[in-house]
């Protein structure tokens, strides 16, 4: 198929998308609401609902790709830029405003992982950096 944005995915094929229900993905599709949804618990589920032709797509967070593809070559990628007012970048780690020993061992525990260069292992083995 020819699709280069969301809105390319409504036509003829009546197949509905797949996604995690909950999920960040769900949104960004129902941005497009001409498209029919179809809801699963787990990425695994979609996935396999995607293997066997039963949706016409998915949307998956990246970072999953590469998991999923080394399992099942045989579905198909195609990276749809999203609007710039739903693209975001990082992630954070959420304590009780009065937990403040806790946060402090948190940062302290990231800056660690910062400095030894796990997380920079970490975002090449898991596709998260440019390039990788």
């Amino acid at each position: 198929e020819n699709v280069r944005s969301l809105s390319d995915l409504v036509g003829n094929d009546t197949r509905p998308i797949c996604i995690e229900a909950g999920s960040y993905q769900e949104d960004v599709v129902k941005t497009c609401p001409n498209i029919p949804l179809k809801y699963f618990d787990s990425v695994q589920d979609v996935i396999l609902d995607l293997k066997y032709g039963k949706s016409r797509a998915s949307a998956l967070d990246p970072a999953l790709l590469p998991i999923f593809l080394e399992k099942y070559p045989e579905i198909k990628v195609l990276s749809l830029p999203l609007p710039n007012e739903m693209q975001s970048e990082g992630n954070g780690i959420c304590v009780r405003k009065d937990s403040k020993k806790l946060a402090r061992e948190v940062k302290n525990a990231v800056e660690e992982l910062k400095s030894e260069g796990t997380i920079s292992q970490m975002e090449k083995k898991w596709g998260l950096i440019d390039g990788a």
